[in-house]
This record gives C-alpha cells, structure tokens and sequence, in this order.
C-alpha cells in the first residue's frame, strides 16, 4: 500500500480535481437553506444529496441569509437593505470588502467569482483545509502517513463536527494549520511568527466563536511545547506570545465595535463558565461514540441534536480493548526525556479537561486558561482532539495485540453500552447506529490479521469507517446557486407586494430570522448580532429603561406577533407588536395568551364542506377595507377558495380568494369588494368556509377563554372547541381614529 501523503503532488491534484467537481462542477455547499427554499416555493432546488436540517438555523436563517445581504450590498460594512442597517462586521465571517478581508482567505472568492461559486469555494476550502491540515499536523507529530490521514477523517466525522460544521466549520478548519506553522522544522523563525499571526487572527476573524477557540488553542499550546522545543526557551516562548497578544489586538481592533455592544448585553454578554457542565451521558460517548442521538439524527438524551454532538470516537473502546498493556512500562522506560514530556502533556491535559468538564469547580479556577469563557459542553470536541492524539501515538508506539478474547470484550463492550444507553431511549432500526462502528471494525481487523494494515492503522482507519458510515448524511450538499438567484414565487411575490403596501417596510413574519433581509426585502423581522437600540429608542420612548434594556439589550431574533407591548420569547428571540410597524391594521387577538410559547397558536383545519364562523368587539373604528387569516397551506398544497362573509349589523360582505396564492404560515389578505364603516366596539360576524378543495387548510388560532366572543368549528353542524382566530384586519389608513 503507498503510504498517505507520500506524493504531495499527487494529492495536490487530487484535492484540485474535487474542488473542480464540488465548485464548479455543482456549486455544493453543506447549507441547509434548503428549508428556505421550499418555504418560499422554490421546487426541485433542494439538495441534490441528503436533506436541509431546520436545526441548522444559525447557518441557514443568520450566516447565509447575512452573506447575501452582504453581495447585495456590495459587501459595504453596513447593512443598507436592512430596516436597522445593522454593522455586518460580526463574530460570522462575512464577506466585505474592509481591511479584514486579509484575514478571510476563505472568502476571498467572492471578489473573483459570482456568489454561489463563492460560497461554494468557501466551503470547500474549510473542508479541505481541516482533512489536509489535521493530517499534516499528525503526521508532523510522529503519526505514521495512514494513521494521520485515517485519524483526520475519524475526527471531521465526529457528533460535534458534522452537527456543527455548517456555521462553526471554520473555527475547526483553520486549528491544525495555526499549530502546524509552530511546528515547522523548515521555516525561519521570523516566517514562523508571521505566519503565527496571520493564521490565528484569520482563525478569529473568519468565525470568531471563543468556547471552542480557547479549548482548541490549549491543545495547540500542548502539542507546540512537546513536539518543539524551540519553543520551550524563555526568549522564544515570549516572542510567541507577543505574537498572539498581537493577533488578539488585531482581531480587536477589528471587531471594536461589536465587541464593545455585545458585551455589555444581557444575551450573550460577557459569560461566566463553571466546571461541571457535561452531563454524564454525553461524558459516555467518548466510549461509545454514537449513544447520544439515533439513526434518524435525533438526540436520544434531552436537548436538541447539536448540543448532544461531541468529539467522540471509537478510538478509546478499540486501543482500550487492544493496546499492549504489558509493553507500557517497558515503553516509558525507554523513552527519551522529550518523549516523557510528550506523555505528561498528553496525560496531564486530559486529566485537566476531564475535571472541568465533570467537576463542579467554581469560575476562577478556569481563569488561567482562559477557560471561564469555554463551558465543559463546548470543549467537547477540542477533548475528542486531544483523547484521539493520545490514544493513537500510544497505540503506535506501545504496540497493540490482537486475541479473539479482546475482540470478544470489545463487541460485548459496544453490545452492553448499546442495550444500556440506546434502547431505553429509541426502538426500531433508528437504534441500530451504534452498532455501526461493529460493521466498520470487522474488516479493519481482518485487514489487520492479514498484515495489508499497520494494527493502530487498522483501529483509526475503522474508527473514520465508522463515523463516516454514521454520520454522513447529516450535512447535505446543497447547491449555492438557487441560494443566490432571484426567484419569482408567488411567496416573494406577496410580500414585495406588502412592502410596497407597507411604504417599503415589510411586517411580516412568516420567515424565520435574517432570512427576509437576504431575500431582499427591508423586513423588521431580522436577526440583529448588534442590539438596535436607538432604532428601537425612537419606537418605544416612553417604555421604561430597565425593561427596555431587559428587551432589547441582546442577540436578537426579531420576530412580529399578536400583543401591544414588546416582550422576550427566549433569550435569542424578542416578540414585537406587528401593528406597531402596520399603522392601518389592527391585528386579533391583541393580547393572546402568554402561555403560549409558539408564534403561530394551534392549527385548526377546515375541509371542504366545513364552516369556520364566530364574532370580534372591534377594538378601532374605521373602513374596513380587508381582512386576512394567518392559515397553513401544508407547504402548498392546499387548494379550492376560501371564502370569507363579514357581517356587521344587517350589511354583509362576502369576499373568496384561491388558496394556491396563499403562503404557508401567514396572513392570507382577503379584500372585500367594498369597504365597511365600523366604530369602536362594533361588533363584526364572520365566516370563513372551503369551496372546492381537496384537501384542508388550517387556520391557526389561540384556544380561548370560556367568556369570549371566539371562532368555533362547526361540523355537520355540531361545535366543537372555541378558539381565537389570529385575523390582520386592514382599514383605510386615513379613516383610522
């Protein structure tokens, strides 16, 4: 077998003709904006292998959408096409054309290529980068070319790295390569610290995210001081710090301003970690790497699946099984001093992770290495980096035995953690996928029995078997051309058609996040990193300063609903008044129940044949010119009219619409062919029924109090329950009193 990375040459041109496949080619990306796609009514756009993952929401509703803004914008600093003209100089690498540009290599394809090419190259990039870069640091560590090769695979198919690799990608790519250059045999010192510099301030730039930075930097620092020694001297070690003090700076400078907002913020602000954070299940994958979520990318612990991802392997089940425990002692005893370093580091390292992980210690205790800013959870996967270093270089150089009876006890292990932690928690063959690592084992050991694989070889290259075999499907590959196109929905049509409406600012909030903004439309539903707090200044003024701070002094997912006062959903996602934005409208019900954690209420379906009718006290006087209910259309697939009928005393209005205009998850406009004088307090009858369809249409709705006027279902002409309908009613903007 030719060893990996024999032939850099070779594997230079390996590595172009999969970039020529993956970009220009297909334009692929790992985007889940898929889930975009198919809610604006873009068909047969998804990817072209996998599926979009609606959990992925910070790549595909913040970091994407924000990337088109930002070529929308000819990649100024600003956001112009924003309602807030938020600052897109972030902790997300985005692409603008600013002096940073210097340290976001990744990205500088979006100043020679058209955007989905770009995009797509950017991926690619950080792709490459991680299996390349993690290859050549362990091969420069005294791995053998296939174990460092097979271990760089094992590594990027990791819980933690595939579930957060289309946002946080970056910030795992750019690691090796910024410990590679400290180790360096070759290169002057001088070259050594310039390189130092510009790689670690590109590793902060292009995504800054310090949980998983400060982590990964405490591996690099370990392996630097065991692998070369240069760097051990007092007058070297101080011109490395200066260095990195420098790339610190620089990234500083850079981020001022975001830097300065957000830490005085209530969410994310400047957060404290403790020790103890990682709940002992999740502290189990390391074992068995797969227990924490199903077949089906489903978390089986609590939590959703991104948070449950580790950087676990199967490395530590197989060297445990099979390492040469009786050659240990004689190993240590013959080991150099350096190599005895090499040990304490490793070991030592481990151990310090594991009890900030497991042990409940106070903040300060984490304050020298910074790791008050890296919760246990979220060193998770920097831990899976340093285990699988340790365990493969003392497989390597211990040695490792093969026995049926150490096969015996590593299936019977991997059985007695399957039967223990998966199948209390899932059935079926969505359970199966721990035993996936069994399916990648047995041929690895065959190879190794009959002497084609090296033995630590066979173990780490069984391991990438495995995760590979587990974990490839979650990300998918999603063309970015659809992502940067134009589009021409019935959707997007509706709503440039109420910005229009609207004089230019669109209050509607049927899309999740930054998503509207990237579609082009000046929304005030958005994400803002930044808190807008003059805009939001200048629309509330009179709300007192502690609640205004509490509201809008954070990270914010801005959405619109029912209500009269701003209020927090979650510590990411602020609620606002949609009439505060619709002066002609006024929305029902105003107050909604505050039990109600979701936006949309409940749905409530209406078939053909079925009548949805009930009363409202108008809260505002006016011509009512429309009235439109918040319905869903099941993804489109709703037809037939829905026809309308408004009563006010004995004047009747009767109005339909085709429901194949209408958009999943929100107001669907039902104009009235003339208008209706009403007056505070008036009361207002209404039916809502479905014409000529085939399948239903839900109308989504607050259960209601027992006391108040509500829609009630009616079957065959039996009521079922009482609800309050959610209803935007649109009058004539200068009858409003």
């Amino acid at each position: 077998m030719m060893p990996l990375l024999s032939r850099p040459l070779a594997w230079a041109l390996a590595t172009l003709f999969c970039g020529l496949v993956y970009v220009a080619g297909f334009a692929w990306s790992p985007s889940s904006y898929g889930v975009v796609l198919r809610e604006i009514g873009v068909l047969d756009a998804g990817p072209d292998v996998g599926q979009p993952r609606p959990i992925r929401s910070d790549e595909w509703s913040v970091v994407t959408p924000l990337t088109q803004a930002a070529v929308r914008n000819g990649f100024k600093r600003t956001n112009h096409s924003s309602l807030y003209e938020e600052d897109l100089r972030i902790n997300y690498g985005i692409p603008l054309l600013d002096w940073g540009l210097l340290f976001k290599p990744t990205l500088w394809g979006f100043f020679v290529l058209d955007p989905a090419s770009a995009y797509s190259l950017h991926w690619f990039a950080v792709m490459a980068m991680f299996l390349i870069g993690h290859s050549l640091l362990f091969a420069r560590i005294g791995m053998a070319p296939a174990v460092a090769g097979f271990l760089s695979v094992a590594l990027y198919f990791t819980g933690f790295a595939q579930f957060w690799w289309n946002e946080k990608g970056p910030v795992l790519a750019f690691f090796p390569w910024v410990v590679l250059v400290l180790l360096s045999r070759r290169l002057p010192k001088h070259w050594q610290l310039l390189l130092f510099y510009w790689l670690s301030a590109s590793w902060l730039i292009t995504n800054l995210y310090p949980p998983v930075q400060v982590s990964l930097a405490f591996v690099g620092a370990l392996l630097v001081l065991g692998w070369q020694p240069v760097w051990r001297q007092p007058r070297n070690l101080v011109a490395a710090a200066v260095t990195a003090g420098l790339s610190a700076a620089t990234v500083a400078v850079y981020l001022k301003d975001y830097l300065l907002a957000t830490a005085a913020t209530v969410y994310p602000g400047s957060r404290s970690a403790v020790g103890g954070a990682v709940p002992w299940k999740e502290a189990l994958s390391y074992l068995f790497p797969f227990s924490t979520f199903d077949g089906r990318y489903e978390s089986v612990i609590g939590n959703n699946i991104c948070e449950v991802g580790t950087g676990a392997t199967a490395l530590t089940l197989l060297i445990g099984c099979f390492l040469n425990y009786r050659g240990v002692k004689s190993t240590w005893r013959r080991a150099t001093p350096t190599q005895q370093l090499q040990g304490w580091l490793l070991g030592g390292g481990v151990i310090l992770m594991v009890a900030w992980m497991l042990v409940p210690l106070p903040s300060w205790v984490g304050y020298p290495l910074l790791w008050n800013h890296a919760p246990g959870e979220r060193m998770e996967y920097a831990f899976g980096v340093l285990v699988a270093i340790a365990l493969a270089l003392a497989a390597q150089t211990v040695g490792l035995t093969w026995s049926r009876r150490r096969l015996l006890l590593f299936v019977s292990l991997v059985l007695v953690g399957w039967v223990t932690l998966k199948l209390p928690a899932t059935k079926g063959l969505y359970a199966l996928n721990d035993l996936l690592v069994l399916v990648a084992v047995l041929p690895a050991l065959w190879a190794w029995r009959r002497g084609h694989l090296e033995g630590t070889a066979a173990l780490v290259g069984a391991s990438a078997l495995g995760g590979l075999i587990a974990l490839w499907g979650f990300n998918p590959l999603q063309s970015a051309r659809p992502i940067f196109a134009e589009h021409d929905t019935p959707m997007l049509r509706e709503l440039a058609q109420q910005q229009r409406a609207n004089g230019g600012v669109l209050a509607q909030g049927g899309l999740f996040g930054a998503v509207q903004n990237g579609l082009g439309f000046r929304s005030v539903a958005h994400v803002t990193a930044v808190p807008a707090l003059a805009f939001w200044r200048k629309q509330y003024p009179e709300m007192p300063e502690q609640e205004f701070l509490e509201v809008f002094n954070r990270y914010s997912h801005i959405v619109l609903a029912e209500g009269d006062r701003p209020r927090v959903l979650f510590p990411d996602r602020i609620a606002i008044p949609a009439v505060k934005f619709l002066p002609d409208h006024v929305m029902l019900p105003t107050n909604p129940p505050r039990s109600e954690r979701g936006l949309l209420g409940v749905p409530v379906l209406l078939f053909e044949g079925m009548e949805a009718r009930g009363a409202m006290i108008l809260p505002r006087a006016g011509r009512l010119l429309s009235v439109a209910p918040a319905v869903g259309n099941g993804q489109g697939t709703s037809n037939g009219r829905l026809v309308a009928r408004l009563c006010h005393g004995s004047e009747c209005l009767e109005t339909s619409r085709d429901l194949r205009e209408s958009v999943d998850n929100t107001y669907f406009e039902l104009s009235l062919p003339s208008s209706l004088t009403l007056s505070v307090g008036d009361r207002l009858d209404f039916s809502m029924k479905l014409e000529g369809a085939s399948t239903p249409v839900a109308l989504w709705a607050y259960p209601a109090p027992s006391d108040s006027l509500a829609l009630a279902m009616l079957v065959e002409g039996r009521p079922a329950e009482r609800w309050l309908p959610r209803l935007d009613l649109r009058f004539e903007r200068e009858a409003i009193q």
